[in-house]
């Protein structure tokens, strides 16, 4: 009666049903093995799948024995049938509470280490930025200097890689699909392969899109990655944006419709077999032994935590094709910031940053246009009370201190100072910002940053004081 239950047919049906009807195809190959080990004598106690009519899947441990026959040899087999479903379930969901603990741990590492790669970045090319400023043009000098300025902003690059995986939760902005394009590019065209072929396009109108733009880049890296493991021997991937207008129930989701953008990204791989496809999404499912089984689930996530839906199509030994649908911003994206006025500018700034070595180039990439600096390293200075004769008339802080965030420093000064304009300084991601002041007309400059756009974040930030 309890085999019955477990494999859910009438008790009638039962008697006299071959086994082997009941495994999966695993458990099928294991069988014959099982019972030659029964009839030399030998017992087991083995672990496989039975697969009901109706297709539910039971996890059960087979404790298998020889049946002595009338002269003591063996003479059929003794199977005791366990079903143990409920402990392997739980045995899963603990490695992968596991392996999302390790992933948290790993992703708080990366932060770490991103932000401090960003201000030695910041060091390296704000101090070849001042020493390109000071040499002859066309000097030796100055192209070492400008060289090192190139390879900083490149290595920038990768540093916002890795907060994107380290860090979630930044600000939902209006992103243009052809500058997000144009960063991935320059990623994936290192990360790729040179026997992988890229092609990425944009239709000339193509709408910007409201997103996180880190977790975004995180969403295409991953999908690209999941398409060079698939093409070993090379291939061709493409990446193609187009504006659509979705209709109520033209996707299998009947409640997406209105303006979006397709992101299609095509492989020509290995493609997947129907079984494979079908749980593509599934978390920690994966074909690769030395894979998470996260990228695609990964992709899908922040995909659909933005409004947006994602289809894939794959066939085996033809290549896969995924597509993101993205929705469209009402609004344009923000242009990039005006080039500073190199005139010479006038104005008492507070800069808080706990580098000592970068809170120095703070004041010689200000000073030389035309502004009085006050350096601090310890936030508590600045609460403790300000050398005599300082009268700060904008605050320049760093985020994260010791001690106190760069946010609770600005509440703090703003009562002694109504009004006082605040420019940010990170080299994290958005996320470790104040609901209060994470909104858009938060003046942040990310790290590593140059003369100019640091010219142009202070005197952006002036200008909203009015």
């Amino acid at each position: 009666e309890p085999m019955a239950q477990l494999l859910g047919l009438p008790r009638e049906k039962l008697l006299g049903a071959p086994l082997h009807g009941f495994l999966d195809r695993s458990g099928q190959t294991e069988l014959s093995r099982w019972l030659a080990e029964c009839r030399d004598g030998r017992c087991g106690v083995f672990e496989t799948r039975l697969v009901r009519p109706d297709g539910a899947v039971r996890w059960v441990q087979v404790s298998a024995g020889p049946l002595p026959g009338e002269h003591g040899q063996p003479d059929g087999s003794l199977c005791m049938v366990t079903d143990v479903t409920d402990r392997i379930q739980a045995r899963g969901l603990k490695r992968q509470l596991d392996h999302l603990r390790r992933l948290d741990s790993l992703g708080q590492l990366i932060g770490g280490i991103a932000h401090d790669f960003n201000n030695l970045l910041t060091v390296v090319a704000g101090s070849a930025e001042v020493i390109a400023g000071e040499a002859v043009p066309d000097s030796t000098e100055h192209r070492l200097a400008t060289e090192i300025v190139d390879a900083a902003v490149r290595g920038r690059a990768l540093a916002h890689q890795l907060l994107a995986f380290g860090r979630g939760g930044g600000r939902v902005v209006t992103v243009s699909v052809t500058d997000l394009l144009d960063d991935v590019k320059q990623l994936l065209s290192r990360t790729l392969g040179e026997h992988i072929q890229l092609n990425i396009s944009a239709d000339a109108d193509v709408a910007p899109v409201r997103a996180e733009r880190g977790p975004l880049e995180q969403a295409l890296v991953n999908l690209a990655a999941n398409a060079r493991d698939a093409m070993p021997r090379g291939g061709v991937l493409t990446i193609q944006a187009t504006n659509v207008d979705i209709e109520p129930g033209q996707l299998d989701d009947p409640a997406t419709s209105g303006r979006f953008v397709r992101l299609v990204i095509a492989d020509t791989g290995a493609g997947m077999d129907p079984e494979t496809r079908a749980r593509a999404f599934e978390p920690f499912f994966t074909t690769k032994s030395t894979a998470a089984g996260l990228g695609l689930a990964t992709a899908a996530s922040i995909v659909r935590g933005g409004g947006g839906y994602i289809q894939l199509d794959s066939e085996a030994r033809i290549g896969t094709t995924v597509r993101l649908y993205l929705p469209a911003a009402a609004e344009s994206a923000a242009p990039p910031v005006a080039a500073p006025d190199r005139g010479q500018a006038h104005g008492h700034i507070l800069a808080v940053e706990d580098q000592p070595e970068l809170a120095q180039l703070i004041r010689h990439l200000l000073e030389p246009a035309g502004y009085t600096v006050t350096v601090l390293t310890d936030p508590q200075q600045a609460m403790a009370g300000l050398p005599d004769g300082v009268t700060p008339e904008l605050l320049l802080t760093d985020v994260v201190m010791p001690g106190m965030t760069g946010p609770e420093l600005a509440a703090a000064l703003n009562e002694r100072y109504p009004g006082l304009p605040v420019v940010y300084m990170s080299g994290y991601a958005a996320a470790v910002f104040d609901p209060r002041t994470g909104d858009e007309e938060t003046n942040v400059v990310q790290k590593p940053f140059n003369r100019d756009t640091l010219l142009a974040a202070v005197q952006h930030a002036w200008r909203q004081r009015g």
